[in-house]
């Protein structure tokens, strides 16, 4: 106990020292202590990692809305003497490069060419967002009797296909480039009731579906250039490969 004592002049007064008591143990455990955290450095790791994840939603928002959509329609089916007409839309809001179409007969990936004389499959350069190729009408692809006898008889030695005609399960597709550099694929089949495909070609140039789809096409190139040498070795005329039996029917 101290006494209220009045200083003297020049003199520090006392200091009154009170003693708190010690919080209780409760149970046999002493109250921990509060840890000394420095908050900075997690609050940078998590705006770090914020902001990288920003960053890969908003690429893959632009990604999806730089998407092409380039499809092919059918304007006509394959007549008796001529081929299948088709022309390509841009349904997107971006620009598509590199354009190649066709139509696809019994698993056969048959191209559009400016002349029938190309020994490979032509393209379109650009197509612009909601444009039209050709503005008014359709392309034909002219595709040779001696090509379509040969997709069918590749499959005679089955009692039903047989019966099958070949326009049958037909599509059109094509196969382009995009602004972003990706590769891109659509299907649309020529029956109503099919859905439409749209794909991407993974990987770029280097992706197996771009390899696979560039074998197919350049079987269907090899396909019309067998038909259009065997006609030219025949005299060229078409009248010449209508002696070696009918034509495929027309579905």
């Amino acid at each position: 106990m101290f006494r209220d004592t009045v200083p003297r002049r020049g003199t520090v007064p006392p200091t009154r020292v009170v003693a708190y008591p010690r919080e209780p143990v409760r149970h046999g455990i002493y109250p921990a202590a509060v840890p000394d955290i420095d908050v900075g450095p997690a609050i940078g790791y998590a705006v770090g990692v914020g902001g990288i994840v920003l960053t890969i939603v908003q690429s893959w928002t632009e990604r999806r809305r730089s998407r092409p959509v380039v499809i092919a329609n059918e304007a006509e089916k394959r007549g008796i003497d001529t081929g299948p007409t088709v022309y390509i839309t841009n349904d997107s809001s971006v620009v598509a490069f590199n354009i190649r179409y066709g139509v696809n007969y019994r698993g056969v990936y048959i191209p559009w060419k400016h002349h029938e004389r190309d020994q490979e499959a032509s393209r379109v350069n650009v197509l612009g967002a909601k444009e039209r190729i050709p503005p008014g009408g359709a392309y034909e692809i002219p595709i040779p009797d001696l090509a379509l006898w040969s997709m069918v008889k590749k499959r005679w030695w089955r009692p039903l296909a047989r019966q099958r005609p070949v326009d049958e399960g037909r599509f059109y597709w094509t196969y382009y480039h995009g602004p972003g550099g990706d590769w891109w694929y659509t299907k649309n089949p020529a029956s109503r009731s099919e859905d439409l495909e749209i794909k991407r070609l993974r990987f770029g140039a280097r992706g197996w579906r771009k390899r696979r789809l560039d074998r197919a096409v350049e079987k269907g190139e090899q396909v019309l250039r067998r038909a259009v040498a065997e006609l030219h070795a025949g005299g060229g005329d078409e009248e010449d490969a209508a002696d070696s039996g009918p034509v495929p029917p027309v579905s």
